[in-house]
């Protein structure tokens, strides 16, 4: 039996309970209906914002192209070099999209998405990560225009 605080009640159609530290919704909605479906369980850690929606989706997007951004001009022939500087220890210059996204610290999991877009397609291709970072990019941006 695991410790926790009792359920308390959201007026989103969620419940929520704390366990060691994490906080656990559990979407009531998910479990009534027609097919009695299993209730959708998400573990957040604490202090984790829950928020929904097209303001939300467009954040999600926004970190992407922040990403994006930081490759963009490593593409092509005319590619730049980046200099990533990592603590006081450690300086790598590199023109290379999954080196570079390796090497940043990124924590957003829409941005961190991007990031194991490219590391699929360096392990599977090997070459393309750039591209590929790119091209997911400009897709959420014509999502997020027609949103």
């Amino acid at each position: 039996p695991i410790p926790c605080v009792p359920w308390q009640s959201q007026t989103s159609g969620q419940y929520q309970r704390r366990v060691h530290g994490e906080i656990i919704l559990v979407n009531k909605m998910a479990a009534t209906g027609p097919r009695m479906v299993q209730p959708q369980i998400i573990l957040l850690k604490e202090g984790t914002d829950s928020s929904q929606g097209i303001p939300q989706l467009i954040s999600n997007i926004n970190a992407c192209e922040v990403v994006a951004d930081a490759v963009r001009t490593t593409l092509g022939p005319r590619g730049m070099d980046k200099l990533i500087v990592v603590g006081n220890q450690k300086a790598t210059i590199s023109n290379d999209g999954a080196t570079i996204l390796k090497l940043l610290d990124i924590v957003h999991p829409a941005a961190r998405t991007l990031v194991d877009i490219a590391k699929s397609q360096d392990a599977e291709v090997g070459d393309g990560t750039t591209s590929v970072v790119l091209l997911a990019v400009e897709f959420l941006r014509l999502v997020k225009t027609s949103a």
